[in-house]
């Protein structure tokens, strides 16, 4: 539940599984599903720090300093142009 958000089926999240006599199957065949390879990522970035939220401001930031850049280069550019008239 804690990795799969709202699509994790109720078996494997909130009801429980009680077929056990096929559960080396039933769990097999549920890890290769695309919800238990998205919860694995999740988990993955969860534990190593990388969510979403943090990346997203990453890339935010990158785009601001590089805005910063442009703006400080035109300026320089306007100043050198105001002192040569």
């Amino acid at each position: 539940m804690l990795f799969s958000s709202h699509k994790g089926s109720e078996v494997w999240t909130t009801t429980g599984f009680c077929d056990w006599n096929n559960g080396p199957r039933c769990v097999q065949h549920h890890e290769l599903t695309s919800e238990h390879r998205e919860a694995e990522i999740v988990q993955i970035q969860w534990k190593r720090g990388a969510q979403i939220d943090k990346m997203m401001a990453k890339s935010q930031s990158h785009v601001v300093d590089e805005n910063r850049r442009v703006v400080e280069c035109a300026t320089d550019c306007i100043r050198f142009l105001a002192n040569v008239i």
